[in-house]
Formats: C-alpha cells, sequence, structure tokens
C-alpha cells in the first residue's frame, strides 16, 4: 500500500484537566468509562502501604508507572481526536494583524497560533536578578584571569624586585588597583554586566507580588506584517518537560515552529471597569453617606492592584493576546509506510 503523510504532535504541556471537561462535552459518554478506570486505581492504591520501606512491593511500583504512561498515551489520543473535532471553531492566530485580532477573537472560542517560542520562568528570573551583578562580575574575572593573569604575574614579581621601599609601596598600591578582582568589577561594569542595585531589588520587588512562580511561553508568529503575538501564561503542572531542561534544550528562545492553542484570556487594549466608570464613581464617593464602609476602601486597592498587575499583562514593544492553554507542542508530519 502506498505511503502516508502522518502529523505528529510532540507536546511540551497538555492541560488534562481541560482536556476532559472539553472532551466530555464534544464525545459524550466516553469520559465517563476513563474516570471509573482511575476512581478503581485509586482505590487498589488506597488499600497498599506507602513505599518500599513500609512494605510496598516493586511489582506495584512498576504497576502504577505504566498506568501514569497509559494516561499520557490516552491524554495524546485524546487531544488529537478533540483539535480534529473542534478545527472549524479554531481561529487561526497566524491570520491575525493589528487591526483585525478584536474583532476576530473577541467572540472566539479558542485560538491556535504557530511560530517562534519565547521562555519566560519567572521563579527563575526572581533567582537571576539577585545574582545579577555577581554573576556579571564572575564572568568578567573568568575573561580577566584568563586573558591578564600572566601578565599579571609578571607585574607582582617585578615589583617584588624593586629595591627602594618607597617606590615599591607605591608600585604595590598601585598594583592592587589592577587586582583582577578590582579589574572584574571596572571590566563588568564597563561591559553592562551589572546593574545598579536598587533597580535589580525592584525588579524582584514587581516579580515577587504579582508573578511569582509564573512560567510563561509566548509565541510569535512570523512573516506576518503587524501581526500578533500569543502569551501563554502555563501551569507547571502539566509542563511534559522539566522547567529546567527546557531551558537547558533551548535557552529561553526557541526557532523551531511550536504551536500554542489556548482560550482567550486578554485582548490588549481593554479598558478597565474603573476607567470607564470614572466620572459615575466620583460623583458616588462626593455623595457620601453616613454609614462608614469597609467595602469601598478595599475596592480601592484592588483597583490600584489592577493596574500594576497590567504591566504584566500589556507590552508597548508589541500587540500580545494572553491565552490559557490547553496545549503546546511541536508538530511534525512524518511519512508512514501502510500496512
Amino acid at each position: 500500500m502506498p505511503d502516508s503523510q502522518v502529523v505528529v504532535r510532540d507536546f511540551i504541556y497538555l492541560d488534562a484537566d481541560k482536556l476532559y471537561s472539553m472532551y466530555s462535552q464534544l464525545f459524550k459518554g466516553v469520559v465517563e468509562q476513563i474516570v471509573e478506570s482511575f476512581r478503581s486505581g485509586e482505590a487498589r492504591r488506597s488499600n497498599e502501604k506507602a513505599g518500599l520501606l513500609e512494605g510496598r512491593s516493586l511489582d506495584t511500583q512498576v504497576a502504577e508507572v505504566s498506568a501514569r504512561t497509559e494516561n499520557k498515551v490516552l491524554h495524546d489520543h485524546m487531544y488529537h481526536r478533540l483539535e480534529e473535532r473542534i478545527a472549524a471553531s479554531l481561529v487561526s492566530g497566524n491570520d491575525l494583524n493589528r487591526g483585525n485580532f478584536r474583532e476576530k477573537l473577541e467572540k472566539s472560542f479558542l485560538v491556535r497560533a504557530t511560530g517562534s517560542a519565547e521562555i519566560e520562568d519567572y521563579q527563575r528570573m526572581e533567582t537571576f536578578l539577585s545574582k545579577f551583578n555577581e554573576l556579571g562580575e564572575a564572568i568578567a574575572y573568568s575573561q580577566v584571569v584568563a586573558v591578564g593573569a600572566p601578565a599579571l604575574k609578571s607585574k607582582g614579581e617585578e615589583i617584588a624586585n624593586i629595591a627602594d621601599r618607597n617606590q615599591r609601596k607605591r608600585a604595590e598600591a598601585e598594583f592592587r588597583r589592577l587586582s583582577p578582582e578590582s579589574l572584574a568589577k571596572k571590566s563588568a561594569a564597563d561591559l553592562g554586566l551589572t546593574q545598579d542595585k536598587k533597580l535589580m531589588e525592584n525588579l524582584q520587588l514587581f516579580t515577587s507580588l504579582f508573578h511569582r512562580d509564573a512560567y510563561e511561553v509566548t509565541i510569535v508568529p512570523c512573516g506576518v506584517p503587524d501581526g500578533v503575538a500569543f502569551r501563554g501564561v502555563l501551569n507547571k503542572r502539566w509542563l511534559r518537560v522539566e522547567p529546567e531542561h527546557l531551558s537547558a534544550l533551548y535557552g529561553g528562545f526557541v526557532e523551531s515552529n511550536w504551536t500554542i492553542v489556548g482560550q482567550v484570556a486578554h485582548l490588549p487594549g481593554e479598558v478597565l471597569p474603573m476607567e470607564a466608570n470614572a466620572d459615575h464613581t466620583t460623583s458616588q464617593v462626593e455623595a457620601g453617606g453616613t454609614d462608614p464602609s469597609m467595602r469601598d476602601p478595599f475596592q480601592a486597592i484592588f483597583r490600584s492592584a489592577r493596574v500594576f498587575e497590567r504591566m504584566f499583562l500589556e507590552s508597548q514593544q508589541r500587540t500580545e493576546v494572553t491565552v490559557s492553554p490547553i496545549a503546546l507542542y511541536r508538530a511534525m508530519e512524518v511519512t508512514v509506510c501502510e500496512v
């Protein structure tokens, strides 16, 4: 029989909770069997001991690993069927631009976009910010030692041989200013490898308050004039690859095309309710009342917090649509031999 082309998805992320919810509504009566099998599995596990040191058998552990593997395979198959089923309802993010994205996405169910991927791990960034200057000086130090160590050693020997005591002391003081540590600090500053300490502390403050542990992947479609980027806020629980491994593999930027499928969460340029009703709210406050309220001060604080949170939602450099992803994958066409 002739060969055929099949699309294979290499999943980086797959939200099983969203998958079950959508699948159960689109394929009625199928998921009940899956849920029942999970319940049976939980019942078996609840009757066993907690671990090898407490008597759990190796056979049981192997069986559980097999069950988890089967679940992942099941999820992949379920998602393949799901995307085929809703293909007509998927809005292509690669066809959108700044002029039409709002009209196309305001009432959309799901959007799918393919392009290069930018990975942003805010937990890793918080550590990076706290060690930024230290890291910059370490890089500069390694360069100074590799390039300048022989010359510094020779200079030190030359100073040690100066007979005049006062002249030697002056030379030693000058030499200390040329030590690897001092040269590394100066070199790091000259190369922009260090930043203002207070600035780094302020960035850490924003990260810890509004974006701690956040993990995001932004898909940037290529070849689209005035195109739109799609920023996916991921739950690390559903990553197929550990965040550290993704950083080691791609260094934060993926040139090969990844595809994101998700629900639209935020469109840039939307007006906050407090901005739209500013005059009405002001008139109500001015009207006042005799009864004190704790609700109003808290509302004011939450509104102020939204202003800060919005700083993480919208970019001034490009148009970014925020999505809640169900899947993030690399799609490949492979040739298979029909049997």
